[in-house]
């Protein structure tokens, strides 16, 4: 969940200004604490909070190349690929109109029909 979230939010800070990793510093710590969480991944998670500050510090200073860079590296080693909260049949995609504790997402688009547009729109284009 925490990679589907925060990982997307993260991934789509590349090419941003810094006052964007400002606005999205809250989002690495909770993708760590969420992603990384067990022991076995603990020094991975030590490496991506110490990147994650480099970030901080870097957009502090207004160095937006800076922190690109470093986001780089830690896309990398988080392994985040792509933004994953967007995915058609995601259960993760905030412009969802449903209840959280709902059926999974493909259950409900096929329950619809032709009106599936509705779980993500109020009116068809």
């Amino acid at each position: 969940r925490a990679r589907a979230i925060y990982g997307s939010r993260i991934f789509r800070l590349q090419g941003k200004s810094a006052a964007d990793f400002l606005e999205e510093k809250n989002a690495f710590t909770l993708f760590i604490s969420g992603a990384f969480r067990s022991a076995d991944v603990k020094p991975t998670a030590k490496a991506l909070t110490k990147l994650a500050s480099d970030i901080t510090k870097a957009a502090e200073k207004g160095d937006g190349a800076t922190a690109n860079s470093k986001l780089k590296d830690f896309l990398t080693i988080a392994k985040i690929e792509k933004e994953l909260d967007t995915v058609d049949g995601g259960n993760f995609n905030p412009k969802q109109r449903r209840n959280a504790g709902a059926p999974p997402t493909a259950e409900v688009e096929a329950q619809m029909g032709s009106l599936k547009y509705a779980l993500y729109d109020a009116a068809k284009k």
